[in-house]
Formats: C-alpha cells, structure tokens, sequence
C-alpha cells in the first residue's frame, strides 16, 4: 500500500471565484487536512507541476506569499503548490525580507496588520537584494489612483479583488517567466548531456534510449546538480501531485537510469543515493 500522502481538499460550489468576500469564503471551499492513501483525482500529472516534455521544467520557482486573512492565505498556497511552485507563506511583513532570500517571486497584500504593504514594498524596493523581486499587489482598492500608487510604488502587477484563483497562478507564472533566465537548452554533467529541447540525454556522445519520465526524471536532476531531493519531492516534482503511485515507482526509475548510464550503485558518477534522505546528481567534479 502506497505510503499515506497529507492532502488539502477543495470542494467547489456554483461559485467559480474564490475572491468573492471574505465572509463568503466557506461557501467555497472546504479545507480536509486529512492523511489519505493517495490524492482523489485521475491518474495523470497535473498539467502545471508536470514536466514539459523537451522544454522548460515547472515547479522550480519558490514565492513567498503576505497575507493576513489565515483562510484566503491557506487557499493561496494552495493553487500555488498546485501549480508546482514551492509557496513560503506569512500574516504580516515581519521576517518577510528574511524569507525573500532565494526567493523568486512576491505576492503582497496591501491591507496588511501592522506595516502594510505597500511600506513593505518601499522597503523591498531599498534592498540591494532584493530590489528586482518580481512582485504581484493584491488589494480590494479598486480606484485608479491606488491602482497607480501600487504600481509606482514598485509593484510590477496589480490584481484587484475578487478575482479567480487561476488570474492568480498566471500572473504569477507571468512574473516569473519575465524575470528569470531560461534553462540552459542542454545541461552538461561532465560526460552527460541532457538537451531540454531535443527531449535526450547522451553519455560521452552516445544517445541513451529512455522513456518520457525516465528523460523527465534525469533532466530534474541534472537541472539541480548536488541537492538531495526526497522521493516524495521527486514523485511531487517529476510525476506531480496527483500521481496515484508510490515512492517505490522512484526507486525503479533511478534503477532504470543508472543501467542506462552504466553508473554502479555502490560507486555511482552520477545518481547518488543519500541514506535517509532520499537522491541527489553528484557533480562530476565530485565524482571524477
């Protein structure tokens, strides 16, 4: 039996906006943070954490998230994790700059306890660091005077409530598409080469003959060289997280790729297994 995954469930109404009022919200949305066997969906990835096949790989990107309404916070992580972003979320701007270290992207409610937003916002534009940190403005002022003032203020989009929870993950992945570099169209690892485009990996030049998620698996490694990924970060990141399997199905791919690789278990240049952690690439510098 697949080892139990903690799921947040949505039950949706007639209602097709989340952002309708606050008040309202539960008319919505439910939350069930229940530990079930596996998610209750189809089968198949879900189109935003999956992988793009021989393209540019989903689910990288970390956004920290301010907001203090608890409920609408909760449901903004959630669409957000559901389109395969890694989702840091707070009530107010206390420690907000600390978690925008390595971060990619910033949504920002305006009304916030405290300093608001928008003084947050002056103070991240400040920061040496963090002064090009893509930022979405979330707010209930409508007024195109506010509306100017968000984005004079340094807010590089403006979302106004109500709106659909999916304007909310697009403009998001709007940002993001914007402000970082693309993935290198081939990521070399000493002998191997995975070309993102052509959707193939080679090892000293030599084509290796491997399925989708086999491909999809190996690019996800080779695009995070060095950091150990857990099996249930990688059936999340690779398979996505309506995937019905098991964390067995990773061990048998990483078997799979290292046959093809002809990398040894016990002494392996590329596939390493951490113990009690989970796999990581090696840097071939590491590994030579």
């Amino acid at each position: 039996m697949p080892k139990p995954r903690r799921n947040l469930t949505l039950t949706q109404a007639k209602c097709v906006n989340p952002f309708t009022t606050r008040s309202s919200w539960y008319s919505w949305v439910t939350m069930d943070d229940s530990v079930t066997a596996s998610p209750v969906s189809e089968q198949q990835p879900h189109p935003d954490t999956a992988l793009t096949w021989g393209g540019r790989m989903e689910g990288m990107s970390h956004v920290v998230v301010i907001e203090d309404e608890g409920t609408v916070r909760d449901v903004l992580r959630f669409h957000l994790e559901r389109a395969g972003l890694t989702v840091t979320a707070l009530p107010s701007t206390a420690g907000g700059l600390e978690a925008l270290e390595g971060a990619d992207a910033l949504v920002l409610d305006w009304m916030l306890p405290g300093e608001s937003g928008l003084g947050f916002l002056r103070r991240v534009r400040t920061d040496a660091e963090l002064r090009r940190m893509p930022v979405l403005m979330l707010t209930a002022r409508a007024a195109e005077a506010e509306r100017v003032e968000g984005l004079e203020s340094g807010a590089d989009d403006y979302l106004t409530k109500p709106f659909s929870a999916a304007e909310l993950v697009a403009r998001v992945r709007a940002l993001l598409r914007r402000s970082q570099p693309e993935v290198p169209a081939v990521l070399a690892n000493g002998p191997l080469s995975v070309d993102m485009g052509a959707a193939e990996a080679r090892v000293g030049g030599e084509r290796l003959n491997l399925t989708r998620r086999e491909f999809d698996l190996l690019a996800f490694l080779a695009q995070n060289v060095g950091r150990v990924y857990s099996r249930t970060e990688l059936l999340d990141r690779v398979w996505g997280a309506d995937f019905l399997g098991g964390e067995r199905t990773v061990d048998q791919h990483v078997t799979q790729l290292r046959a093809h690789l002809g990398d040894d278990p016990g002494r392996p240049g590329f596939l390493e297994t951490v113990r009690g952690k989970g796999y990581r690439m090696r840097p071939w510098a590491a590994s030579a």
